[in-house]
């Protein structure tokens, strides 16, 4: 509770505690100011014809109701229920006083006039508690804003899905050009293995076919010298 309202409260729920009580102590004397009210009460709702039989009853009522929620207001507990009820008394308060008061003179016209603005400010200052939360918001600010928190959940959950799935998808792709790469590499050293294979085996055949000639010829010119040597007489 804030400084402002620590005072405000008292300051303003003195006035409905002393009516209240006034009215409660004096209830013989004010039921039959409350007769016109009682009465159309009764009109509109006839079920409440029989709690209302009893004037001097329901005068007390009504004046312990708005003591009682005065008090309630000044000690700051269920400050806007108390509030509320008292902006109901106070209407009443404020209708049967602007009927009752003499209207004759332009003074009494006057009183009557500062009277009846008294008691609606009174009732906008109830009316002004009863919606006052202590700094706290309204349920329509916390719906509103725990509306707009799980479209931002929905919208991070979304975009966290969307790159789960981007990322799985990156692995996968990852994956297969990797298996790719691998399988090309293995079919290019199989590749490179049976060139080396078929060119070593063309050279060796190609030594070998000229292999002969030279041999062919070497014992042709061994034949031929030892052919001369005999000849000369050295063999």
């Amino acid at each position: 509770m804030t400084l402002v309202r620590f005072f405000a409260r008292p300051a303003l729920a003195g006035t409905f505690v002393l009516s209240g009580i006034d009215r409660f102590k004096n209830a013989a004397s004010q039921a039959s100011s409350l007769q016109p009210v009682i009465g159309g009460l009764r009109s509109v709702a006839p079920q409440v014809a029989a709690y209302t039989r009893d004037e001097v009853t329901v005068t007390k009522v009504l004046g312990g109701v708005q003591a009682g929620a005065g008090a309630l207001l000044a000690v700051g507990k269920v400050t806007r229920l108390a509030s509320t009820v008292l902006v109901g008394t106070q209407a009443v308060n404020a209708w049967v006083e602007f009927t009752q008061a003499p209207a004759d003179t332009a003074e009494e016209k006057a009183a009557r006039r500062t009277q009846l603005l008294r008691n609606v400010g009174l009732a906008g200052g109830a009316a002004l508690a009863a919606v006052d939360r202590n700094g706290k918001p309204s349920l329509a600010w916390r719906a509103e804003h725990a509306a707009a928190g799980a479209k931002r959940s929905a919208a991070r959950s979304e975009t966290r899905k969307n790159l789960q799935k981007s990322a799985a998808e990156a692995k996968k792709n990852v994956r297969s050009v990797a298996a790719d790469t691998k399988k090309n590499l293995v079919s290019s050293t199989a590749d490179a293995r049976k060139s080396v294979r078929d060119a070593a085996a063309k050279t060796s055949k190609a030594a070998a076919r000229n292999a002969k000639p030279a041999s062919k010829n070497a014992s042709t010119w061994q034949k031929r010298a030892e052919k001369q040597l005999k000849a000369a007489g050295i063999l």
